[in-house]
């Protein structure tokens, strides 16, 4: 199945996306330290432990998107959070790219699910109680980019609750 199913994707591509994420955040990072073009970024990590799990095409997506938008990403951030963007941690920063970058670029995705994968992924590789704060940025950034789907959401609960 494909992203544009209503968001619906097989057990296999979900896991396979959900390395892709974390892989992309392993790079993001280290990208944040040595800031090489994207395609060098991608190059390194080919040969990173779990590669070989990812889905490799939305990998190379995450990171190109990431590292191409990041001032455009960082100017929706900046006003969400309570610190300079050259204070945050550079995993929370990461994330935060990232998840912007799915929530405006692959609307195939939903956004609960690119939250979801904030929060686990902040708290895989993040500072202690870092998921509270990517939770917060991506969940106002969601709202936002993707009224629709919290106005469905909403109106599903009614509909349900009646």
């Amino acid at each position: 199945m494909s992203d544009s199913d209503s968001g619906r994707v097989s057990a296999s591509v979900r896991v396979k996306r959900e390395h892709s994420r974390r892989l992309a955040t392993q790079a993001l990072y280290k990208h944040h330290f040595d800031p090489l073009s994207a395609e060098a970024v991608i190059r390194e990590f080919r040969s990173a432990l779990g590669y070989g799990e990812c889905d490799k095409l939305y990998f190379m997506q995450l990171v190109r998107g990431a590292i191409r938008e990041a001032a455009n990403l960082d100017a929706h951030i900046k006003p969400l959070i309570d610190r300079a963007l050259e204070s945050l941690d550079p995993i929370e920063h990461a994330l935060l790219r990232m998840g912007t970058f799915e929530l405006f670029f692959l609307p195939g995705v939903p956004a609960r699910v690119v939250i979801d994968q904030g929060i686990r992924l902040a708290k895989q590789f993040g500072a202690t109680g870092s998921h509270t704060y990517v939770n917060a940025v991506l969940d106002q950034i969601a709202r936002q980019v993707r009224r629709e789907e919290f106005k469905e959401a909403s109106e599903a609960c009614h509909t349900s609750s009646n």
